[in-house]
């Protein structure tokens, strides 16, 4: 009943290569620079038409959205939570998840919400569901539930991965075409279209993190 509880909700909620080459690392003034003081800030007026644009011609559609990831969740932490004793989880907070996940989509200006949209969706609504229980509830469904509270540390481990692996190519081509040149140069491009295969679109955080 939970399984087709959590299904009907989401479907209700359904109707409802850049090729520049860039070397090993990056502009470490500049890195620095940006990481004391920041982004520039944004002008407010064009912040105010930028949200206003999004509103007025940006709804995104849920058609790809993973249905069985939600009503698994939904059944697993309903039961979890009936365990535990803690505070059950109701269709309002599936409902807020299918929310938030088209928000993600409506605030990158793109007309279908994506597998990372629902995945931070999910992770910041369970991490709010969790800070509702006793200390004790709260531990033990954190660690039955850490998979979708840790969404997007496991995919910068990922594109490390990728990333080695396109440098051993890289350095692969080098010793077959007799290049000496020390700097191993490693396309934008390549990495992201990896990337995307993974279904990771926002590499930000991992260059952020380097």
């Amino acid at each position: 009943i939970e399984d087709v509880t959590a299904e009907r909700v989401v479907h209700e909620s359904t109707n409802h290569e850049s090729g520049l080459g860039v070397q090993l690392g990056f502009d470490e003034e500049k890195a620095e620079a940006e990481a004391e003081d920041g982004p520039p800030p944004l002008d407010q007026q064009l912040l105010r038409k930028y949200i206003a644009y999004a509103k007025t011609n940006i709804n995104p559609m849920l058609h790809d959205l993973d249905q069985e990831k939600i009503a698994s969740l939904y059944a697993d932490l309903r039961s979890q939570s009936a365990l535990s004793g803690g505070v059950p989880i109701a269709v309002r907070h599936i409902e807020s998840m299918m929310r938030m996940a088209e928000a993600s989509a409506r605030m990158h200006l793109r007309e279908h919400v994506r597998e990372d949209d629902v995945d931070m969706a999910i992770k910041v609504v369970l991490s709010s569901f969790l800070q509702a229980q006793k200390v004790s509830v709260r531990r033990s469904l954190a660690r039955s539930f850490r998979k979708y509270t840790t969404y997007g540390e496991e995919s910068n481990q990922l594109l490390m991965h990728q990333l080695q692996s396109l440098t051993v190519d890289a350095e692969k081509y080098k010793l077959i075409t007799r290049n000496n040149s020390p700097i191993t140069i490693i396309y934008i491009s390549a990495l992201e279209n990896r990337a995307k295969e993974l279904n990771i679109f926002d590499l930000k955080p991992f260059y952020n993190c380097a």
